[in-house]
């Protein structure tokens, strides 16, 4: 039985942009490919892309 349900719209519980740097820039990292972007513009680019979780997905994966 559920006894609470938390919603968290406006990043008090959890700062969703900490952890998608954190998450991108550990992407970086992890691909050799990438290294010849710094780090801080493919960071950039793909907060952007993601735009707080409202862009399009499609596009940010292409």
């Amino acid at each position: 039985m559920v006894k609470a349900l938390l919603f968290d719209l406006d990043g008090t519980l959890w700062d969703r942009d900490a952890a998608v740097r954190a998450t991108v820039i550990a992407q970086h990292g992890a691909f050799p490919e990438l290294a010849a972007i710094p780090v801080e513009q493919y960071v950039a680019r793909v907060r952007a892309l993601d735009a707080h979780g409202l862009g399009d997905k499609n596009q940010a994966y292409a």
